[in-house]
């Protein structure tokens, strides 16, 4: 789940009576004069700012990206997102006239959808009384339980006239909202208040404003089961329009203004070192915790109004107003292991702001409206975590050129993304590229990155995910065949060639897997390459040349840095390229298999697994596949998937088209064994070709690129959502291998958890 909190410098609410049953509070103003006089006093008191220096707004910004079919200018709405699908709910819009100046302002109660492949914005509307109706400064926290997605909305500005309290659920598959009644203890009304998602079934809020303008401190957790509050410690200091993160159980605070409440013109304290609290320790307190700059004297700005994400145990933290009354135009990360504050990106001149709605897809940050001197924004900029840049989100990407014989690797903590590299088409690339899914898979959205250091072009090379890093080696360049080892750096962003791992045999159309336990010969984890073709010379004419193949076995050791050519024991696999592999932890430890590839002698049916540790070969009997190289592979779970692929052999692993197939593979880890099975899908398969890439996102296979014998494509993703075959059944399909009906019962459409009678 994800979670978007924002808020605005709006002037106190009253305390008066609340609404029946609604815990909302009135406002003895009309909201909207209140929103304009304040934001207005805001900009004015912004605006004798010193400009240009560093860490200062520029003089002036670059045009805006505005979408005139989008949400509009807009302030305090808040914003949830799930599978590169963005929402945005509600909000204060201005209206301007004809010279640009603001003339009104009103409440939201619209949500809007955007999608980041499609760049384009489709309204939803609600009847009255069917939704939390014209709302701004809420808190949001969305939880994903396909096929549906539940986004849990608390707290804010309410129909124009009351602070609220209420609790909002927005079911996105029934395009519902339903009110929560009010049982047990129960948050004050309040806006601007902190929140975070809290493990899979809760969130947290924190602080805020409430009534009489009071800053508040009080910490409250939501069940998402029970629908409950429970109040947690308060923090020792009041708090608005700060930042709430929880990490592993552990909840962090920081930035904001903190004010005892007493009066609204009390100077506001920007607090940057985080308040920390264990929400799994006994008896625990919250506690200041003291940071660090990784380069001396390089330490964000305190601000307020900003947003934070958390990215494994990393904290970003984006834009907001400064102490100086300036926008943050600078991106730090806080590591919360080493206590370290470093700085990974500046924003482009249109984007600094505050008061935004902003979501965390796992690989980059969306951030819409907010405002800053030259007032509120209607514009969608995006922030990529691994190049560590700010862009318009509107912007066309394009895809890269169509090639075959990329590398590739799927990226495991965003859930739904792709790596790319290299590959050959018209020409080599050396390009980098990320591609996002959606469950409707027709919709690809493309990243490319560039750097000032990078691998050589190449194609048929190896690229493996390890410890937040992904391993690019091997593969044909220009004008040679390489053996270097490249490492991409996920949380920095940049490429590193690793230099004085020892010796190793250049090669392509090899295999490599990660293995993340510990591999006995590396004394700790290791990426195990195996086979491949040698050729002395590679001027990229596929097929025009011969290949030597090779049959040793490498482990990239990633903690010692160094190559580990490894004497195998017992009958070892004939030397072979373009052949599939997998990883899997069995019980008696990791454990590769490989199937099939092709040597000069014809196409491979036979299937072998690898003790790690034990440096040791084992041929299985052989599975009920055809023989097959350069198929498309990829793993989930106990699950190998290999997608069409070629049986016909050629002078060059590249040089044929594929057949249309799907086989996948159950891992049985009390056996140590898999066993294959043909998927029987309700519309055949039309993905006939070699050399493509496969990866498991959403609940689908996924297959797009390669060569059919004529032509290369990376724009024929198919989408292949499968299960067990129609008669079988599994409660979950990538972990418990499936298993035939009952007699009496049946399973008439794949994806049966338990059979009927």
């Amino acid at each position: 789940c994800v979670c978007v909190c924002v808020s605005a410098a709006l002037e106190s609410p009253t305390a008066e009576q609340p609404t029946e049953r609604s815990g909302t509070q009135k406002l003895n103003v009309h909201p909207m004069v209140r929103v304009f006089r304040a934001l207005v006093v805001v900009w004015a008191a912004l605006a004798w700012a010193p400009h240009g220096a560093s860490g200062q707004v520029a003089n002036s910004f670059s045009p805006v990206f505005a979408d005139p079919a989008g949400p509009g200018r807009m302030i305090g709405m808040v914003m949830v997102g799930v599978d590169n699908i963005v929402a945005v709910y509600g909000g204060i819009t201005s209206l301007y006239n004809d010279t640009s100046q603001e003339t009104a302002t009103t409440l939201q109660d619209k949500l809007w959808v955007f999608s980041s492949y499609s760049k384009t914005w489709t309204p939803r509307d609600f009847l009255p009384g069917q939704s939390p109706g014209k709302a701004a400064f809420m808190s949001s926290v969305l939880q994903s339980i396909p096929p549906q997605t539940l986004t849990f909305l608390f707290g804010g500005l309410r129909n124009a006239s009351a602070l609220s309290n209420d609790l909002w659920i927005y079911n996105s598959y029934f395009n519902n909202w339903t009110n929560v009644d009010h049982t047990g203890p129960w948050p004050a009304p309040r806006y601007g208040h902190a929140c975070t998602p809290h493990g899979d079934d809760g969130m947290i809020i924190c602080g805020g404003t409430g009534i009489e303008y009071a800053a508040l401190n009080d910490v409250w957790f939501l069940n998402f089961t029970s629908l409950q509050w429970t109040q947690l410690p308060d923090v020792p200091t009041y708090r608005r329009d700060a930042n709430l993160i929880s990490i592993s159980g552990v909840l962090y605070l920081f930035n904001g203004q903190s004010a005892d409440g007493s009066s609204p013109e009390l100077p506001p304290d920007y607090v940057l070192s985080p308040w920390v609290f264990n929400t799994s320790a006994a008896n625990a307190s919250w506690y200041n915790m003291t940071t660090y700059a990784t380069v001396p004297g390089v330490l964000p700005s305190t601000a307020y109004g900003g947003g934070a994400v958390a990215y494994l145990d990393l904290i970003i933290v984006f834009m907001g107003v400064l102490a100086s009354g300036n926008f943050a135009t600078e991106t730090f990360v806080l590591n919360v292991t080493s206590q370290e504050w470093f700085l990974v990106g500046q924003q482009n001149p249109y984007t600094p702001r505050a008061y935004f709605g902003y979501y965390f897809s796992g690989l980059s940050i969306y951030v819409y409206g907010g405002a800053n001197l030259g007032g509120q924004l209607d514009s969608l900029a995006s922030f990529d975590v691994i190049r560590g840049l700010w862009d318009n989100a509107i912007n066309q990407i394009t895809a890269p050129p169509a090639a075959f014989g990329s590398a590739y690797c799927t990226v495991p903590f965003s859930g739904n993304s792709l790596l790319l590299f290299g590959g050959y088409g018209n020409a080599a690339s050396s390009q980098l590229w990320s591609l996002g899914f959606s469950t409707d898979t027709s919709r690809l959205g493309w990243n490319s990155y560039a750097a000032d250091l990078q691998p050589a072009s190449r194609v048929a090379a190896t690229l493996t995910y390890m410890n937040l890093s992904a391993y690019l080696f091997g593969g044909d360049t220009e004008s040679s065949q390489s053996s270097s080892v490249w490492k991409f750096d996920f949380v920095v962003g940049v490429w590193a060639q690793l230099l004085g791992l020892g010796v190793v045999r250049s090669r392509s159309y090899h295999s490599g897997v990660g293995v993340t336990s510990h591999v006995t010969s590396c004394n700790g984890p290791a990426i195990v390459y195996f086979g491949g073709a040698n050729v002395a010379f590679v001027p990229f004419s596929f097929g025009q040349f011969n290949y030597s193949f090779i049959d040793d076995l490498n482990y990239l050791c990633i903690t010692e840095n160094r190559w580990i050519q490894v004497s195998q024991n017992g009958t070892a696999p004939a030397a072979r390229a373009g052949h599939a592999a997998a990883y899997f932890e069995g019980s008696v430890g990791p454990l590769m298999f490989v199937y099939g590839g092709a040597s000069a002698t014809g196409v491979f049916h036979d299937l072998w697994v690898l003790d790690v540790n034990g440096m040791t070969w084992t041929r299985l009997p052989d599975p009920p596949l055809p023989p097959l190289y350069a198929a498309a592979v990829t793993q989930e779970g106990n699950r190998w998937f290999l997608v069409s692929g070629s049986s016909f052999p050629k002078a060059s692993p590249a040089a044929s088209g594929g057949q249309p197939f799907l086989f996948t593979g159950f891992f049985d880890n009390t056996t140590n064994r898999v066993s294959f099975t043909e998927v029987e899908l309700s519309t055949p398969i039309a993905f006939d070709r070699s050399n493509a890439l496969a990866a498991w996102v959403s609940g689908s296979l996924v297959a797009l690129g390669g060569f059919n014998g004529y032509v290369y494509s990376l724009s024929n993703a198919q989408s292949i959502p499968i299960r067990c075959n129609p008669g079988h059944y599994s409660p979950n399909y990538l972990t418990t291998a499936c298993s035939e009906c009952p007699l009496g019962s049946y399973a008439v459409f794949p994806g049966t958890t338990a059979c009927s009678r």
